[in-house]
């Protein structure tokens, strides 16, 4: 899968733009498909529970937690998936036991005991919390459903209004609930594959429940900071418009995302062309006097600098193509080469096999790169110590910001009138971030 985001051709204006990309990220239905008599793709039908829904609206790598679980199973054994909403778990559970869905997925607080299934083992755990949210504008109304999981709350936190309120749903006050899928036992065929990717999942070198779960909630700050997320908005609709057109350009010219440009800019210096940090970086894009002079460009001028930072970053993407790494991964990889170069993410990678890891995954790099910090750590790849933990840091934060940013687009927020703009002179790509 390619990791290419938001890069429609849009001859509309900026509602119809955003509208579009919005509808790109709503992949359940409540309505099955048709199939014919030569499909050969056969279809799993997955009830999903409504409070995991919100989620995939807004989440930028995939679409969230749950539903990747089940397309990482329909992917292993060639189902197709079809979405189900369901309201409540007795609405599933009757689909299921009609014969109407085959699996239930991201539902708590289920048994072995209902006829006609069987239930699989927790997976993962999280507090329902009841959320309630003030009367706001038509145009902010979130349509959110009243209870929802906590990490899904905390992906949803800089879109709420002000004044939201959460409060347990029930007894997961004082307990995590456990999800479980539940599936039909009268496809032998179908129960046969649940016991044996359950089985895979149990083993201690399988990865995969871990990955998703850093891969949809790892980048979320330990404390949500309200300052900070003012600070992007302001900067959105003050800044932003000065740089719009050379940012929208670089990042089709570079074949990238635009909004993971802006992120990266935020992060760097706050649209501030003037930024120069402790360690002589500047300009923009903070690029060093050895980047900037390999790129050709002077990184004083804000417009050079988001040019070459732009190519710079396709540049590392590009480097990476043999390694065959997961895209998401390699997107990371990217981002972390961009901020400590590529030799030290090189050494990350050979730590973390040294290590006895795969050096092949965001998840496992994020935990060896501040080891580089250590003499005897940056020894065993060769190298002098670095400061890895500022690495992760930016990766983590570009992340969180991409986050917001893709929300404020989905979302048809304000802001994103500062943002169609920049993808309304974008080009369909075949390849690239």
């Amino acid at each position: 899968m390619k990791a290419i985001l938001f890069s429609p051709r849009v001859r509309r204006g900026c509602t119809s733009c955003i509208v579009f990309l919005a509808c790109l990220l709503i992949p359940v239905s409540s309505e099955l498909p048709e199939t014919s008599a030569e499909q050969s793709i056969p279809v799993l039908r997955v009830v999903i529970a409504r409070h995991t829904v919100p989620e995939s609206r807004i989440a930028p790598f995939g679409p969230g937690f749950e539903q990747g679980l089940v397309s990482a199973f329909c992917e292993e054994y060639g189902y197709t998936p079809h979405w189900i909403v369901a309201g409540d778990q007795q609405s599933a559970i009757h689909l299921l036991k009609e014969g109407q869905a085959d699996i239930m997925a991201g539902f708590t607080g289920l048994s072995g005991t209902i006829p006609g299934t069987q239930t699989g083992p927790a997976y993962h755990h999280a507090k329902l919390l009841t959320l309630s949210t003030p009367d706001v504008a038509d145009n902010e109304t979130l349509e959110l459903p009243p209870r929802m999981e906590s990490q899904t709350i905390e992906l949803w936190r800089p879109f709420l209004p002000t004044g939201h309120e959460e409060h347990p749903a029930d007894s997961s006050e004082v307990e995590e609930l456990a999800h479980c899928w539940c599936w039909r036992d009268d496809d032998a065929l179908l129960a046969f594959r649940m016991h044996e990717f359950w089985q895979q999942r149990s083993q201690s070198d399988d990865t995969l429940l871990a990955r998703l779960n850093d891969l949809h909630f790892g980048f979320l700050p330990r404390r949500f900071n309200p300052d900070d997320l003012k600070e992007l908005t302001d900067a959105i609709k003050l800044r932003l418009p000065s740089y719009s057109k050379t940012i929208a350009l670089a990042a089709q010219n570079a074949e990238i995302d635009p909004l993971l440009l802006i992120a990266v800019i935020f992060q760097e210096s706050r649209f501030d062309p003037k930024t120069v940090s402790i360690t002589g970086v500047r300009g923009i894009m903070q690029l060093t006097a050895y980047t900037a002079n390999f790129l050709k460009v002077d990184r004083h001028d804000p417009d050079q600098a988001i040019t070459g930072g732009a190519r710079y970053l396709r540049y590392l993407w590009d480097s990476l193509e043999d390694l065959r790494l997961d895209s998401w991964d390699r997107w990371f990889f990217t981002l972390a080469a961009f901020n400590q170069g590529p030799r030290r993410l090189e050494g990350a990678m050979e730590l973390s096999r040294k290590l006895g890891g795969s050096g092949r995954t965001w998840q496992e790099l994020k935990q060896v790169y501040p080891l580089l910090s250590q003499r005897e750590y940056a020894a065993l790849v060769g190298q002098n110590t670095c400061r890895g933990g500022e690495a992760v840091s930016f990766v983590q934060n570009v992340r969180w910001y991409y986050h917001v940013l893709h929300g404020l687009v989905t979302l048809l927020r304000p802001e994103a009138e500062y943002l169609t703009p920049l993808f309304l002179a974008s080009v369909p790509v075949t390849g690239g971030i």
